[in-house]
């Protein structure tokens, strides 16, 4: 319930920069161009600043998804 407001902030004011996909604490933010990942990250910060929560340091990263790229795992996937 907590990161409601991260969903609603995002929906209403930030979903032009990627899509947010939220299941209870995680989430990604798919986007299509670095610099659009590279904003959203600042926002998110931002948003999660004014909740008084940040985001854990090892979890975060940006990451290009593609053929022959790294990706990531999400929810064990």
């Amino acid at each position: 319930m907590y990161l409601d407001e991260l969903d609603r902030t995002w929906t209403t004011q930030f979903s032009h920069l990627g899509q947010l996909v939220r299941y209870a604490d995680d989430f990604v933010i798919l986007c299509r161009t670095q610099a659009q990942a590279e904003e959203a990250l600042v926002r998110v910060r931002e948003i999660l600043s004014r909740l008084r929560l940040q985001l854990h340091p090892s979890k975060t990263r940006l990451v290009e998804l593609g053929l022959g790229r790294s990706g990531f795992e999400f929810l064990g996937c």
